[in-house]
């Protein structure tokens, strides 16, 4: 029963210390913060590390083919399955910087970075668009979606 004591009350005070004890954070700079991460992700340092690197890749497109079911994005291509003939596919670009224009592949899709598709069965839907940046820069951004029915 002592030795139960003696443990609950070197618990307590740890808990306690631990309550009272003031605990500062210091804010990474990005400079250390990059270091940091490239040491995390050796097998990437190299690639990132390269100065003839795309580094417009920050831009990028995503779609999902809209059924009944709860659609989730994802990045270069999309997938679902489903009963009616017809549907839409979504297409969605990221990062585009205020200012920019698109211009998409499809004439049904306008200068957003937001894209509604008809879709059938069996038949891809392949959608590039061309960012054009403030600066005179651009990238160019596609993804594909795919809709397969049940028979």
């Amino acid at each position: 029963m002592k030795n139960n004591l003696l443990k609950l009350t070197a618990i307590s005070a740890l808990c306690m210390t631990g309550l009272f004890t003031n605990i500062t954070a210091k804010e990474l700079t990005e400079e250390q913060d990059y270091e940091l991460t490239l040491k995390a992700l050796p097998e990437l340092a190299d690639d990132i590390k390269n100065s003839s690197l795309n580094k417009s890749a920050a831009i990028r497109m995503k779609c999902y083919v809209d059924t009944a079911a709860y659609d989730l994005y994802t990045y270069d291509f999309c997938f679902s399955a489903a009963l009616p003939r017809t549907t839409s596919a979504v297409f969605s670009i990221d990062n585009v910087p205020a200012g920019s224009t698109v211009i998409w592949s499809n004439s049904s899709c306008n200068s957003s970075s937001f894209c509604i598709i008809p879709i059938r069965h069996y038949q891809p839907l392949s959608v590039n668009a061309t960012v054009l940046k403030p600066n005179g820069t651009y990238s160019t951004v596609s993804a594909t979606a795919y809709y397969e029915g049940f028979d």
